[in-house]
């Protein structure tokens, strides 16, 4: 439910956070804003489809062409092998969701309508030509780009301007409908922070550090008596001792590094967050919450590497304090309120609309797109 509804959302959460009036908050609709679609692919026994199929919603029609146009881009990917089984697996979550998403908005736009006022329509076609105007901004106005972009959506400018006003309404009645009226509490505040800190306020620690990486396999021995095993050894324990001696890291790692990519580099690698480093490299984490900036470790022997490391800096990981945040978590709670009133209101609307075999209308979704990428 929480993706189907993803515009109403976004454009109620502006109005509502920005405490505009009902007409005021019917603004700020932009060429991201509008829903985009999903992935097709390719066929080794091709369906037949037949034309006409639509899906009834309160008496209200949902054409194929108008799930599956929007999507044919992200479908295309999909097709790729060529087999229509496999496309059919991948396709179908995709175009499910679509369908769920024009199912919920044609619900709550049914609603919408039954509750608005009378005289809104002259209103309604007054904000539509407003958004319309700004859209075509957003292309710098330049009229045949807008007119290309509304086509990829699968409209021309009478669906689009119709699209505004449902937005537009829906965006109002929603406004209207969930003024939450409770209190935020600190302690509600608390409780969402720690929700949600994980995923909005967290910074992961890194580190930072250079290495010279000498590869046996690599390695050839200077002694015919020493397997490259041992040759590398010695050249590590070398290596250290010249470290040790003031040596320069940098430059020994650009004259002993078998890694050439980042030996180039003097051995520096890119901060890297913690648990990212890949086997054998992952030990180098290990080592590295061993030692304080500058200092060196090694050698150190994972799989066919030695390494030898030289810790540059570290960032620990850390949380943004609540106190620093409390004003974006009280707008993510109110957000979180109203989408959660906003589903369980569509998922009753859903519940109680009369709406047709949308099992079959997405079947017939998924072969006709397949038969328009495969051509």
């Amino acid at each position: 439910m929480q993706a189907k509804i993803l515009l109403l959302i976004a454009l109620f959460a502006f109005a509502t956070f920005s405490g505009c009036g009902w007409w005021d908050s019917m603004r700020g609709i932009n060429k991201d804003a509008i829903p985009q679609g999903p992935e097709p692919k390719k066929i080794t026994s091709r369906p037949t489809v037949s034309g006409g199929i639509v899906l009834p919603v309160n008496g209200e029609l949902i054409t194929i062409d108008e799930v599956i146009t929007p999507l044919m881009e992200d479908l295309k990917p999909l097709a790729e092998k060529g087999d229509y089984l496999d496309y059919r697996r991948k396709a179908r979550p995709v175009i499910e969701q679509a369908l769920d998403n024009r199912v919920s908005n044609i619900v709550l736009y049914q609603k919408a309508k039954k509750e608005a006022r009378e005289g809104i329509d002259e209103q309604l076609d007054k904000a539509a030509d407003n958004e319309i105007r700004q859209f075509v901004a957003g292309f710098d106005g330049n009229y045949a780009q807008a007119e290309q972009a509304i086509q990829k959506m699968g409209m021309n400018w009478k669906t689009f301007r119709d699209y505004q006003k449902r937005i537009l309404l829906v965006q109002g009645y929603l406004h209207e409908e969930f003024k939450d009226k409770r209190p935020i509490t600190y302690s509600d505040m608390r409780n969402h922070y720690e929700k949600i800190k994980d995923q909005q306020f967290f910074s992961p620690g890194a580190i930072q550090f250079r290495l010279i990486d000498i590869q046996p396999l690599k390695t050839t021995p200077t002694d015919p008596n020493l397997s490259r095993l041992e040759s590398a050894r010695l050249l590590a324990k070398d290596i250290v001792a010249q470290l040790n001696s003031g040596g320069d890291f940098g430059l020994m790692a650009k004259k002993y590094s078998q890694e050439k990519t980042r030996a180039e580099l003097g051995g520096l690698w890119s901060p890297v967050s913690s648990g990212s480093l890949a086997k054998p490299y992952d030990i180098l984490e290990t080592e590295a919450a061993k030692l304080q900036s500058g200092q060196i470790a090694g050698p150190i022997e994972a799989d066919d590497h030695i390494f030898i490391m030289k810790l540059e800096s570290r960032r620990e990981a850390v949380y943004e304090p609540f106190d620093a945040v409390q004003h974006k978590v009280e707008t993510s709670l109110k957000f979180q309120r109203r989408r959660d009133a906003i589903d369980a209101l569509t998922k009753k609307l859903q519940t109680q609309a009369d709406i047709g075999d949308q099992a079959t209308f997405v079947e017939h979704c998924i072969e006709k797109s397949f038969n328009q990428i495969e051509g």
